[in-house]
């Protein structure tokens, strides 16, 4: 399941977390919690649920390069799990800028509308139950399994293929909030939850963004 909503912080707030740690961060992080729970979760906040903020941009040094590149996910694809934490369940990205949509940077989910008999969603079940969780993190790991690396490169083919109908993309806007589940409501790893960041063009740099979100 995937949600997007609009506005959801003022552009107050938006610029507060840009501030890397200092007072008006802080402040603005708490109020970020206080909406989190009070608004989505209906003030439901017990001694066992947390938020774990983590303030991220593209860390690719080519992610900006020409439109002729192929690498639509330079960074791969990856499933939140916490490394194997049953207790993290759902994911809430908080995007700090806009970026129009010709200039790439959307978190992109391959496999959000896959049909049960989709030989990629096949390919991302078994990537899941032999451990691997990130197809960049992985390749080249000794742990991998040759059939692993297949099903790797189906995954990220789908979001340049002619599969496009499978995709999901959530475009950065500042104050849109994208929230999404990662296990299913019996506890396993939602296989359809696969996703990552989208390549930025070049010509982002022109509309003077970074691409920087709340995770």
């Amino acid at each position: 399941l995937i949600f997007t909503i609009d506005d959801f912080v003022s552009a107050e707030t938006c610029l507060a977390l840009h501030q890397q740690d200092n007072t008006s961060s802080e402040e603005a992080r708490l109020k970020f919690a206080m909406l989190v729970a009070g608004e989505l979760f209906a003030g439901q906040w017990g001694v066992n649920d947390g938020l774990r903020f983590n303030g991220s941009r593209s860390s690719d040094e080519n992610n900006d390069t020409s439109a002729e590149c192929s690498n639509l996910c330079p960074e791969g694809l990856h499933v939140d799990t916490n490394n194997g934490s049953i207790f993290r369940s759902a994911t809430l990205i908080l995007y700090l800028n806009d970026i129009a949509s010709e200039c790439g940077g959307a978190t992109v989910f391959p496999l959000a509308n896959t049909k049960e008999n989709d030989p990629t969603l096949a390919a991302a079940k078994r990537l899941l139950r032999d451990n691997v969780e990130h197809t960049r993190g992985a390749a080249g790991s000794t742990g991998v399994l040759p059939h692993n690396e297949d099903d790797m490169l189906l995954l990220e083919e789908v979001i340049g293929g002619d599969g496009t109908n499978t995709v999901v993309r959530v475009q950065p806007q500042a104050g849109r909030l994208c929230i999404f589940f990662s296990r299913t409501a019996d506890g396993e790893i939602d296989a359809r939850s696969w996703h990552g960041g989208e390549r930025l063009l070049l010509d982002s740099h022109n509309s003077n963004n970074n691409d920087i979100t709340k995770k």
